[in-house]
């Protein structure tokens, strides 16, 4: 295992959707004002626009080095970027939230509604996971969800009661 013994201090602490890249860096967004993606190298501490990702947010990273992001002149428009590839191209219409890459990083899965949807990259496929009868729990403006190492969607659920108790204690 790596561990990492150096505290760094992102830009203004105004940073948002922070996610790992394969080859050691972050990649993050600011949460207000100026938009662009920026990386940081964990190794020099050194913080960098990423290229050509201007009037970018919220980025994703995939397992192969993959980002995808909201294009924010676009209102409801992703955009994506292969390692290899040095252009934007993109991924179609935002039709829910938490986006999150599937291994295979040629597609990637969300929370639209009481489903689990999953995209392609190509724009061929659209796969649907219903979650009707489960108590999904709001976090914020949407209940979180993400994949599991087998691609399996877990959600943030309401398993609890918001009842409000109050209890008397004695110390001994």
């Amino acid at each position: 295992g790596v561990t990492l013994r150096a505290t760094y201090q992102l830009p203004e602490a105004d940073w948002w959707d922070v996610c790992w890249l394969s080859e050691g860096s972050l990649v993050f967004s600011r949460r207000q004002g100026a938009t662009g993606l920026q990386t940081i190298d964990l190794r020099s501490g050194r913080v960098s626009p990423v290229p050509g990702s201007e009037g970018l947010r919220y980025p994703k990273c995939g397992p192969r080095g993959e980002i995808l992001a909201t294009r924010v002149s676009t209102p409801g428009m992703l955009v994506f970027r292969r390692p290899e590839l040095a252009e934007w191209h993109e991924a179609g219409p935002i039709r829910g939230v938490y986006h999150s890459w599937r291994r295979d990083g040629r597609s990637f899965c969300y929370l639209r509604g009481s489903a689990v949807e999953c995209d392609s990259l190509d724009g061929r496929s659209v796969t649907r996971h219903p979650l009707e009868g489960t108590p999904l729990r709001w976090v914020d403006a949407a209940p979180w969800m993400g994949l599991d190492l087998d691609d399996s969607p877990f959600v943030t659920l309401l398993i609890g009661r918001p009842d409000i108790y109050a209890l008397d204690w004695e110390a001994p």
